[in-house]
This record gives structure tokens, sequence and C-alpha cells, in this order.
């Protein structure tokens, strides 16, 4: 389809584990939320006119507030105050503070960095000088000791760069604009579990995900003179899931059954972000000694552990491609 200039798809998205796309708030419990009878109360106390008996308090004013927002407003209206949002915990708590979602939900903003990540990816794997060029890129970043957003710089500059002359030039992916066209979905708070792979728990996190079997629909808008294609990006989409879907079957974890399943937000994994399951394909000691460089602090960096929710990773959404 072509559109004042630019060809498209669509891209149907459906939720099939939960999905965190982190909106980089977090939420105090007893300060921005409650827990009573399985649900958890978000309350922006900023926004509450206090009653003149609580005002008098010198104690603690938060807590005897909320207790009036939930007996006093809550139950004797019957109905949420614009200032509370009212969510269902699945599981049981595991912490004193929530992670809050992006206020979209899904923002295309994910989408379009999915689909970035992808077509880097497949235009490295089947291109010799590109590829060539990540492992050289990692070899002399490890060599000195650059800082990890340098270490794809060279490469990424290679794929999505395009020079208008000696000054000028622009990304390629500037002119791909990926539009929510519609969104069908509920959010729960969930209990994140940071596991080994072996079983052995790490951590736990609280966080608002959006459920499974919420919806979303997206319009890819391509433009003609950007050096990508829609067939490029769909292929690279799929290339992509099927390398990574290979992976995450190679170490026994779950994976949807459905045409072109990938994992998205906050806790799926490296893999998923980066073009680092081609650098191990390519070279597997280069990629060791990456893995053991980035993990020369506290924080093993690696595929040592996984994030779930009732034993399955989160993230996973399976995606239908229209032309």
């Amino acid at each position: 389809m072509v559109e004042l200039g630019y060809n498209s798809l669509e891209l149907s998205i459906r939720v099939d584990t939960p999905v965190f796309v982190w909106g980089g708030s977090r939420l105090m419990m007893g300060l921005d939320f409650v827990i009573q009878g399985g649900r958890v109360y978000l309350i922006d106390i900023a926004s509450v006119d206090i009653p003149e008996n609580l005002m008098r308090l010198r104690g603690d004013l938060v807590n005897a507030l909320i207790n009036h927002i939930l007996n006093n407003v809550i139950r004797a209206k019957g109905q949420l105050p614009p200032y509370v949002r009212q969510l269902n915990l699945e599981g049981d708590p595991c912490g004193d503070e929530i992670l809050d979602i992006n206020p979209e939900g899904l923002p295309g903003s994910e989408v379009k960095g999915l689909l970035k990540t992808a077509y880097l990816y497949h235009v490295l794997k089947s291109n010799d000088d590109a590829r060539n060029a990540l492992v050289e890129n990692v070899k002399e970043a490890l060599d000195n000791r650059w800082k990890p957003k340098q270490f794809d710089s060279g490469v990424i500059t290679r794929v999505f760069w395009r020079a208008v002359d000696k000054s000028r030039g622009y990304d390629v992916f500037n002119r791909v604009v990926v539009r929510r066209v519609s969104a069908n979905y509920k959010t729960a708070v969930y209990c994140i579990n940071v596991k080994h792979l072996n079983g052995g728990l790490v951590a736990r996190v609280m966080a608002i995900g959006i459920t499974p079997n919420s919806s979303f629909s997206f319009k890819v808008m391509v433009k003609e003179d950007s050096g990508v294609t829609v067939d490029s990006l769909i292929e690279s989409l799929r290339s992509f899931s099927r390398d990574l879907v290979e992976f995450e079957r190679g170490r026994g974890v779950y994976v949807p059954k459905c045409e072109l399943p990938v994992r998205i937000g906050f806790g799926s994994g490296r893999r998923w972000k980066t073009v680092l399951n081609l650098l191990e394909s390519l070279d597997k000691n280069l990629f060791n000694e990456l893995s053991n460089y980035m993990s020369r602090g506290k924080k093993v960096w690696g595929d040592t552990t996984i994030k779930l929710v009732s034993d399955k990773p989160v993230g996973w959404v399976c995606v239908d491609v229209k032309r």
C-alpha cells in the first residue's frame, strides 16, 4: 500500500505472557500505593484534597490519608476517585515497590526499537563486510576497554547512516514511522521472579504489566527513498525471531506456539535488544571474552538468569504481519 510517498504494513500483536514496558517511575508502598483484598490501589497523593481533620495530624499523614481514601471515599461512594487507580494483584506481593508501566502500555517506540534491532541483525547476518566489521569493532573495543555503548557504534553507523554530502546525513530509520492503530489491553500487578536457569531464586520485583491476550495493532510506514523496504523489515523480523526462538528453545524455556513469536519490553533479555546472538554464532571465544568483560562488576552479564511470571519468561508476544 502506498500512502503519500510511504509504503506500509500492519503488525498485529497479541500478548502471550505478561509484558512490562517500564515508564521510569518506582512506586513506594505506603506512599504511592497500598494492597488490600488482592487489589493494588495506586494513589496520586498530590492530587488529593486533604480533609481539615487530617491536616491537624502531626504523625503519619500519608498513612492516615490513604486509610481515609479507602474507607471513606472508595467504599462510601462505591467508585474510584480520579486520583486512584485500582489493579488486580496476580499472585502474592513480593516487595515494597512497584515498577510503573509506560502510560501508553505498549508504545510505538517499543515496536520501532524491535524492528530496528531486527533489521540491524538481518543486515549483519546477510552482509559479509558488515558482519566482519562487527567482529573487528568488538575486538577493538575490548582491546581499548571502551564503554559498553561504544562497542557497536561503528557498525550501527555503517548500517543506518546515509551521507547527503561531506557534512550532512541521516539515519535511515528516522524515515520509518510506527503508529499505534488500536489497543485492547488490561494491566495488572505481577511479581517477577529472577531465577537462575537451574531454578535458584536470585531476586523478585513487582511491576505493572500488560495481561495475556491483550492485543495491539500498529501501522509501519517506510518512506520510499529511505533505503529500507517493507519487504526487508518483514524478512528481518522473521529471521530475528527464528534465530532467537532457537536460542530460547535451546536453553529449555517456554516459547509460545505461533507463527512469529518475539520477546519485548523489560525482562526480555539482552539478546532480544542487541545482536549478541549473532556475535556468538560468528566468534564464540570473542562472545565469551565480551561477557567476561561486561561481568567485571557485581552484576553478572549473560544468560545465566531469566525473568519469569508463573514459571514462564516475561515479554512473549505473537506478531501477525499484513501487507
